[in-house]
């Protein structure tokens, strides 16, 4: 499902892209979001040419197109909205398909698949070297939505060096109208792990980048914070085990004290909504 960020996401993506997107596939056959009106005139009001008589101008592919795809296909499950490839993601892709496009695009449909794993490292197989993928995917709040909900530590650590790419950009927005742009840090290079409570859903864009072939998953990604405590404990020695007494005297008192601990997680409420919101400058940079 196309929406205007997506949009506008895919529009900077396209116009950075030397030689334009050449071979694109997209996961589904997606569908407009955005209202008929509105997206025209995101179009014109971003010097894109209008479209040619009989051509629909209401949709991914025209979109697309300006952006100098030489070629638009989609892949799905099953044929019922006409994809050209069809292929259950939870499986192997056809030797032939791999190094196959220049430009991916998921808008929705990896958090849908229940082998994850292997769902994207078909994507990241089907592109060739030089070739671009990009996600507009789920983050906090979508409980039931699909299978999953994603986090910026998962897709840093898939679209790693040692598998052969790069992250290039990733944003992170609520999926409100009018909602502000944030650039989302790697945990890795901040040393901590970059988490949002907030009261709206929250979505990613990410955009990665093929530098070479590899061989994806030789090592099992691993969370950036406990890779870093397992090799400061091969330095320092095992850390000591935890108190046999169940804890500090402040988780036993809370556990003892179990009315205590809801009065107090009301009372501290603003500060974990400032210290977990998108104004966190740590981890979340405002977009202009």
């Amino acid at each position: 499902m196309i929406d205007i960020n997506s949009a506008k996401f895919l529009l900077t993506a396209g116009r950075s892209a030397t030689g334009g997107l050449g071979r694109c596939l997209t996961l589904g056959r997606q569908s407009m979001s955005v209202p008929r009106a509105e997206f025209i005139q995101f179009l014109r009001d971003n010097g894109v040419p209008p479209p040619s008589p009989g051509v629909d101008e209401y949709s991914l592919e025209y979109l697309l197109r300006t952006l100098g795809a030489t070629e638009t296909a989609a892949m799905d499950f099953s044929d019922y909205e006409g994809a050209e490839f069809i292929q259950d993601l939870n499986h192997p892709i056809p030797a032939g398909w791999k190094s196959r496009f220049d430009f991916i695009f998921d808008g929705g449909t990896l958090e849908h698949v229940f082998n994850f794993p292997r769902a994207i490292q078909n994507c990241m197989e089907m592109l060739q070297t030089g070739g671009r993928f990009i996600t507009h995917t789920i983050a906090n709040n979508w409980f039931g939505h699909g299978f999953y909900q994603f986090s910026p530590e998962l897709f840093y650590r898939v679209f790693s060096e040692e598998n052969g790419f790069e992250v290039e950009r990733m944003i992170v927005h609520e999926a409100i109208p009018g909602s502000p742009w944030y650039e989302v840090v790697d945990p890795e290079a901040v040393k901590a792990r970059v988490e949002h409570i907030g009261p709206f859903r929250v979505m990613l864009l990410v955009q990665a980048r093929k530098k070479r072939d590899a061989e994806i998953f030789r090592t099992t990604p691993k969370q950036s914070d406990y890779t870093a405590a397992w090799a400061a404990a091969q330095k320092s020695g095992p850390v000591p085990a935890p108190d046999a007494t169940g804890g500090s005297w402040a988780a036993r008192l809370l556990r003892r004290f179990p009315t205590l601990g809801r009065a107090l997680r009301v009372h501290l409420q603003p500060y974990f909504r400032r210290a977990w919101s998108l104004r966190d400058t740590r981890f979340f940079k405002r977009v202009n």
